[in-house]
């Protein structure tokens, strides 16, 4: 999980994983719009999504 930060000064938080040998990034939302512990919750979600 990391934060990324667009030219304008936006800022969001993203997810990489792999599937199917392809790296796949999930963008969790605007911060602080998002807070860190829900963009977490979403992270937890989607490692459960691509496991299964």
């Amino acid at each position: 999980m990391y934060l990324s930060v667009n030219a304008n000064g936006a800022r969001y938080s993203h997810m990489a994983y792999r599937l199917n040998q392809r790296r796949n990034t999930l963008a969790s939302g605007k911060y602080p719009d998002i807070s860190l512990l829900h963009a977490r919750d979403q992270r937890m979600a989607a490692r459960e999504l691509t496991a299964s």
